[in-house]
């Protein structure tokens, strides 16, 4: 009898408590923009700096790629990644680093990956951190093998603010991804 009575307890007290979390992630939402919310695993591990580094370097080295969509689909357009929506797909926490992957979606529904994209391979995907640093180590792609980095100014994976990643969010700005022309804004390289 006490052991059911324990159970009891335990349950409605981790009920109560998952029930004040769920309340305060329900406040945090009104709060926030949802341009702006962050997936639970990224809360709960205190990622958000990473997170908001890697979609944005994300955007800014896929921006100007277009979505060739394979003929079978039947989609005459080739939207530019940078209008198209991201959406957290995962994070890995190893050892010492830190893995966020993203995807971008097209009309919201169709996943831009090998299954309907023809250049899907020169889509990145997911960056990888050090866990004592925002300033990622490698890169993720469709071939899933960590692309390391070119040590190299000109290059993205260093310097995400190339002169053309520039001139395409300030020619773009009005078609920008709404979550990618606000967080350009922030960083001061187009006004509203």
């Amino acid at each position: 009898m006490r052991i059911l009575f324990y159970t009891t307890v335990l349950l409605v007290l981790n009920f109560s408590c998952y029930n004040k979390q769920d309340k305060s992630i329900k406040k945090l939402n009104i709060k926030t923009d949802s341009i702006n919310m962050y997936p639970a695993e990224i809360l709960s591990n205190n990622l958000e700096n990473k997170y908001d580094e890697a979609k944005w370097r994300l955007y800014c080295m896929n921006c100007d790629i277009t979505c060739r969509f394979y003929p079978f689909l039947n989609i005459a357009d080739t939207p530019s990644l940078g209008t198209l929506p991201s959406r957290f797909e995962s994070v890995y926490i190893f050892n010492d680093t830190v893995e966020i992957k993203f995807r971008f979606y097209y009309k919201d529904s169709l996943k831009c990956d090998a299954s309907i994209c023809a250049n899907s391979s020169s889509i990145k995907t997911g960056v990888g951190f050090s866990k004592l640093s925002n300033d990622p180590i490698y890169y993720i792609d469709d071939t899933n093998v960590p692309r390391f980095m070119k040590f190299d100014s000109l290059a993205r994976e260093i310097n995400p603010l190339q002169p053309e990643v520039i001139a395409f969010i300030k020619n773009n700005k009005n078609k920008l991804n709404p979550w990618f022309r606000e967080e350009a804004v922030r960083r001061e390289i187009i006004q509203e």
